[in-house]
């Protein structure tokens, strides 16, 4: 393990990532699970911009305001989300219980986060419940329902694979592997 070797995200080389350092198959299989509730974040938060930034240039009201708090959103929930990540792929990758227990922390308000992303039809979310607020929009009202149905199907989705890489970090961390120094 290089843990120098900083490889991840693609183009901006953050962080270190490499799943053959997570020797443990079901360590392995938590991290992937995390990775893709990591990407399933990414995903919804810039679903979410494009179509606030849809909404703002085809004229809806206040829909720019929204477009910058999505722009926003993307920036802070997706640092907190790779952070969170990080922890969860490191904490099985050293088999150090302190950094999946980071991970289980943030990981369970980031749930609570998609929850409220899935559901809420305020501000800049697009959510279920705000389904009402797309009527006379004329042009942009099925683009904008649409578009609600997508987000909010990829928030709740993501709450499911959240909740998977949750529990097998969770369940990995109670299991504890028996650390290298006690194999010596």
């Amino acid at each position: 393990m290089d843990w120098e070797d900083y490889n991840y995200p693609p183009c901006l080389r953050i962080l270190h990532y490499n799943l053959d350092d997570v020797e443990d198959g079901d360590s392995r299989g938590a991290v992937q699970w995390a990775h893709l509730s990591y990407i399933g974040v990414i995903g919804a938060l810039l679903l979410n911009l494009l179509v606030n930034l849809v909404l703002a240039f085809g004229g809806v009201a206040e829909k720019g305001v929204d477009a910058a708090f999505s722009f926003f959103n993307c920036v802070i929930v997706g640092t907190v989300g790779m952070y969170s990540f990080y922890h969860g792929y490191k904490g099985m990758a050293t088999n150090n219980m302190r950094f999946s227990w980071r991970y289980l922390v943030i990981q369970g308000a980031m749930m609570v986060f998609m929850l409220l992303g899935g559901v809420l039809g305020a501000a800049n979310f697009n959510g279920v419940s705000g389904l009402g607020r797309a009527s006379g929009t004329e042009d942009l009202e099925d683009f904008w329902r649409g578009a609600s149905i997508a987000e909010s199907s990829l928030w709740l989705a993501n709450i499911l694979v959240g909740g998977v890489s949750f529990y097998k970090v969770l369940v990995h961390r109670q299991q504890g592997r028996p650390s290298i120094l006690s194999q010596l």
